[in-house]
């Protein structure tokens, strides 16, 4: 079966490295054969499909190029006498139904990883209908996924497939219960992620309980001048902004919290890596978290109670608690901290939590069950 992907891949994230990833693996067990229309493509990742043979097309990140090379796209898709067409993210979700279902009339695959979740715009509102309503199969990465395109977007729940995301194994399996204090957050540095709960957890640790807890913020965003100036202002020497890092799991080993407080997250790649490190994972619980952390036995999870108003947050969030569409609200950082005290006093539940955290995500999400899912999930779209 011959696949033509469209998606950006102009950035290195977590669903940009899981693509990568998953043409390796086709590759490597001669399971389809790809070809990639890049919306933008960096020079880590040409490097790596040309590594691989993976013939490309770049058309850049520009959404105005998308029209003027819409011919250089059909002779592409045409010329490689593709079978089916693979769109990721709204953009390449957007291209790969309209190339495949009205003009080419190929096979279409459409991948949701929690794009959805932002949309505002109406035009942006008509276009996620667009292509949920003409793609032939819709994957999602978390139920929360497949529930906002249903609840939202009108999606036949009966062409959409949950496959959750996966990730890398450690180098060691070491289960050290008694790892020092220390909080690592990892995400992009935005509202979205509400990093900002993480300084404040530390600043109350250290102010109202004497405790001072290390913490490594690691990721780049918009917000991180903010985060720098509030922690100057509180005098948190014991915190390190340290953007982008190359090896996360080099920052999760010694740690011995992961602080999640997102108030959107689809999935949560790093929830399942630090589960895989031996972290235990402290998180909101919206969305698609409570698919990947069982309170109280793989993590602990908060309700967010503090409501928030911003124009650049979703309109709305998934809580699978009630199975409802709902405004988006922050954790309360007290919440945070009492647990923190709870654990560090109970050697017991943190030894408890950390076992299970590591069977859980060995079990269903490594990596290498995401491919075979994945892979069966294609095969399957068009027997």
């Amino acid at each position: 079966m011959k696949i033509v992907h469209i998606l950006p891949l102009y950035k290195r994230a977590g669903a940009e490295v899981l693509f990568i990833n998953n043409l390796v693996n086709h590759n490597k067990n001669n399971k389809f054969e790809n070809y990639v229309i890049g919306l933008g493509i960096s020079e880590e990742f040409k490097f790596l499909l040309q590594d691989q043979n993976i013939k490309y097309i770049d058309i850049g990140k520009n959404k105005k190029q998308y029209i003027p090379n819409l011919f250089k796209i059909l002779n592409f898709i045409k010329s490689n006498k593709a079978d089916v067409i693979y769109g990721q993210n709204l953009s390449g979700n957007i291209l790969a139904t309209f190339l495949g279902k009205f003009m080419l009339k190929k096979k279409v695959i459409c991948h949701e990883r929690g794009g959805a979740w932002l949309i505002r715009k109406p035009v942006s509102k008509i276009l996620v209908k667009f292509w949920v309503l003409f793609s032939d199969k819709i994957f999602c990465n978390s139920n929360a996924s497949k529930r906002i395109l249903e609840l939202k977007y009108g999606a036949d729940k009966n062409k959409i497939k949950i496959i959750h995301n996966g990730a890398y194994m450690p180098n060691s399996t070491v289960k050290d219960v008694n790892k020092k204090k220390k909080i690592v957050f990892v995400g992009r540095l935005e509202k979205l992620k509400s990093p900002a709960t993480v300084i404040e957890v530390i600043n109350i640790l250290k102010k109202e309980h004497g405790i001072k807890y290390e913490c490594d913020i690691i990721g780049d965003g918009p917000l991180k001048k903010e985060l720098e100036s509030l922690k100057n202002s509180y005098e948190l020497d014991n915190i390190r902004l340290l953007g982008s890092v190359n090896n996360v799991k080099d920052y999760l080993e010694d740690a011995r919290y992961m602080i999640l407080p997102s108030i959107r997250e689809p999935f949560g790649n790093v929830l399942v890596e630090s589960a895989l490190n031996n972290v235990i994972p402290l998180a909101t619980k919206i969305d698609g978290i409570p698919e990947v952390v069982k309170d109280g036995e793989t993590g602990i999870l908060f309700e967010p109670q503090i409501a928030i108003y911003d124009k650049d947050l979703p309109e709305v969030v998934y809580n699978p608690m009630t199975d409802s569409l709902v405004k988006p609200m922050e954790i309360d950082p007290y919440l945070i901290v009492r647990e923190i005290l709870n654990l560090d006093s109970n050697f017991l539940k943190r030894e408890a939590i950390i076992q299970s955290g590591y069977k859980r995500a060995y079990e269903n999400f490594t990596i290498s069950s995401y491919n075979e899912r994945l892979n069966y999930a294609i095969e399957q779209c068009f027997k």
